[in-house]
Protein backbone atom coordinates (compact mmCIF):
# COMPACT_ATOMS: atom_id res chain seq x y z
CA UNK A 1 0.00 0.00 0.00
CA UNK A 2 1.71 3.44 -0.94
CA UNK A 3 1.40 6.43 1.73
CA UNK A 4 0.03 9.66 0.69
CA UNK A 5 2.36 12.65 1.67
CA UNK A 6 1.32 16.13 1.59
CA UNK A 7 3.10 17.86 -0.66
CA UNK A 8 5.05 21.35 0.27
CA UNK A 9 4.35 24.14 -2.29
CA UNK A 10 6.22 27.39 -2.09
CA UNK A 11 3.94 30.05 -1.42
CA UNK A 12 5.38 32.32 -3.59
CA UNK A 13 4.90 30.07 -6.72
CA UNK A 14 1.14 29.41 -5.76
CA UNK A 15 0.65 32.90 -5.56
CA UNK A 16 2.68 33.28 -9.25
CA UNK A 17 0.53 31.05 -10.62
CA UNK A 18 -2.55 32.30 -9.30
CA UNK A 19 -2.03 36.03 -10.22
CA UNK A 20 -0.39 35.65 -13.36
CA UNK A 21 2.51 37.87 -11.60
CA UNK A 22 6.30 36.32 -11.16
CA UNK A 23 6.71 34.73 -7.80
CA UNK A 24 9.76 36.81 -6.88
CA UNK A 25 7.54 40.23 -7.64
CA UNK A 26 4.69 38.57 -5.45
CA UNK A 27 7.17 37.79 -2.36
CA UNK A 28 8.37 41.74 -2.96
CA UNK A 29 5.26 43.13 -2.55
CA UNK A 30 3.95 41.12 0.45
CA UNK A 31 7.15 41.83 2.03
CA UNK A 32 6.75 45.46 1.09
CA UNK A 33 9.68 45.83 -0.83
CA UNK A 34 7.10 46.79 -3.70
CA UNK A 35 3.96 48.87 -3.76
CA UNK A 36 0.93 46.99 -2.53
CA UNK A 37 -1.50 49.72 -3.77
CA UNK A 38 -0.77 49.46 -7.51
CA UNK A 39 -2.73 47.59 -9.83
CA UNK A 40 -0.50 44.62 -9.47
CA UNK A 41 0.08 44.37 -5.93
CA UNK A 42 -3.80 44.67 -5.16
CA UNK A 43 -4.16 41.97 -7.02
CA UNK A 44 -1.39 39.80 -4.96
CA UNK A 45 -2.44 40.98 -1.77
CA UNK A 46 -6.04 40.17 -2.45
CA UNK A 47 -4.77 36.55 -3.50
CA UNK A 48 -2.38 36.84 -0.40
CA UNK A 49 -5.34 36.91 2.07
CA UNK A 50 -7.80 34.40 0.01
CA UNK A 51 -4.76 31.84 0.79
CA UNK A 52 -4.51 32.97 4.24
CA UNK A 53 -8.31 32.63 5.04
CA UNK A 54 -7.69 28.96 3.43
CA UNK A 55 -5.18 27.97 5.28
CA UNK A 56 -5.95 29.15 8.82
CA UNK A 57 -9.68 27.89 8.27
Amino acid sequence: MSTLEKKRFNQWTLLAAATGYSAVYCKKVVNGDRSQTSKGGRVIMDKYQEFLKLINA
